[in-house]
């Protein structure tokens, strides 16, 4: 083996028998990968920021991570993990690269809301991997601090959403909020999500997945009320749609209506990034 092909390695860890081992490049990676996203598959530890990992090569490294107990399965199927999260241990040995922590910890709260989030946040962004592309989750927002925040994030009031995107082309960045709305929330508690975005110019669009035709109803109620101050930044993808078509889902019309040509991918969530990629999108340069 060439010194080319030579695994990097890290700090050590004991193993459940005692006998000390080494953590792969790859096992780093997903360690932090599970710290951010909270949870993943197999198929989306595949897609690291810019890499593409062989399937094969993942199943071997959670197999082996989970063995030495570093990760844990949330879901099985046929007594086959699918879903995995990092355990106390995992947490434990990346603590120190995480820096400064206002909270500690690195569980899901509510596995079907992060796993949603995953797959609108992330999606196809990861597989298609457009250039110049940068992800902010809800786990880095909730538990660091916002002088530790990359300084393109937004700062938005009495608000953290689910996650940034942002894609930056060589004229200017866009930034795009993510939010999984999927149970009804007091009008009053939407009029405050839409009044944050009102009054954060940084954020150039707010992607919506929503559960039911009566929130995304409520929203754009709230949404009218500031729509003077931030003209429109809002776009809604329906859940059911999302489930069925993924990154193909329709954006949603004012009325509720689909305007889709999937074959070209305009009026979907892929469309909508890659007119983002070229520059396409609103003209207010940054």
């Amino acid at each position: 083996m060439s010194d080319q092909d030579q695994p990097v390695l890290h700090r050590p860890f004991l193993n459940p028998y005692g006998r000390s081992g080494m953590f792969t490049d790859t096992d780093v990676k997903i360690l932090h990968f599970l710290w951010r996203w909270k949870l993943a598959r197999a198929t989306d530890l595949q897609f690291f920021e810019g890499e593409h990992a062989p399937l094969s090569t993942i199943y071997q490294r959670t197999r082996r991570l989970s063995e030495r107990k570093f990760i844990e399965p949330i879901h099985e199927q046929n007594r086959q993990p699918t879903w995995w999260q990092l355990s106390k241990k995992g947490f434990q040995a990346i603590r120190e690269s995480l820096g400064d922590l206002k909270e500690e910890g690195c569980l899901t709260a509510s596995c079907l809301h992060d796993q949603l989030v995953l797959a609108f946040h992330l999606g196809e962004l990861a597989r298609l991997r457009f250039p110049g592309v940068t992800f902010v989750t809800e786990q880095e927002l909730k538990r660091k601090d916002q002088d530790l925040y990359p300084e393109w994030v937004p700062k938005l009031k009495d608000r953290r959403p689910d996650g940034f995107t942002r894609i930056l082309t060589p004229e200017r960045s866009w930034i795009v909020a993510i939010e999984v709305e999927t149970s009804d929330k007091a009008q009053s508690r939407l009029y405050s999500q839409m009044r944050s975005y009102a009054y954060c110019k940084e954020v150039d669009y707010v992607l919506w997945l929503t559960g039911t035709p009566l929130i995304r109803d409520r929203l754009r109620q709230a949404m009218k009320f500031y729509q003077d101050r931030n003209p429109d930044p809002h776009r809604f993808v329906d859940l059911m749609d999302f489930i069925r078509a993924g990154w193909k889902a329709p954006l949603l019309q004012d009325d509720g209506s689909r305007f889709l040509l999937p074959e070209k991918n305009v009026g979907c969530l892929v469309g909508f990034f890659e007119g983002l990629s070229q520059g396409l999108q609103r003209d207010n340069p940054r």
